[in-house]
C-alpha cells in the first residue's frame, strides 16, 4: 500500500510556501521603494488621473471629514500632494486616508 496522499500534498505546500516568502517579500520591499522614489503630483495632474474637477479634490481636501472616501493627499507649507500609486489605490476602492505633515 502507498504512502497517505495527503502527506505529499502537504509536503508539496510546505515547498511551495518556502518559494514564495522570498519572491513576496522582494515584491512588498519594491513596491516600498518605488512610492518613496515617486515624483509627487499637483492638484492639475491629480485630477487627470481621477477624472475629478480640481475645485472638486480640492473641496474634498479642505474638509475631508466631510466626505466619506476623502482622496489620499499630503499637505507640507499650504501646498497639496498626491502619489499617483495611493490615487490608483484609492480609485480601485482601498481606503487611504489624506495625511498632513
Amino acid at each position: 500500500m502507498s504512502e497517505n496522499p495527503f502527506f505529499e500534498i502537504n509536503e508539496r505546500l510546505e515547498n511551495l510556501e518556502g518559494m514564495i516568502k522570498p519572491i513576496s517579500g522582494f515584491i512588498e520591499n519594491e513596491k516600498q521603494k518605488s512610492v518613496r522614489l515617486e515624483k509627487p503630483l499637483s492638484v492639475k495632474e491629480a485630477a487627470k488621473i481621477t477624472g475629478l474637477s480640481e475645485a472638486f479634490i480640492r473641496k474634498m481636501n479642505h474638509a475631508p471629514e466631510r466626505y466619506k472616501d476623502c482622496i489620499p493627499f499630503y499637505k507640507k507649507m499650504g501646498r497639496i500632494y498626491f502619489f499617483a500609486s495611493e490615487l490608483d489605490q484609492w480609485m480601485r476602492g482601498g481606503n487611504i486616508k489624506g495625511k498632513q505633515n
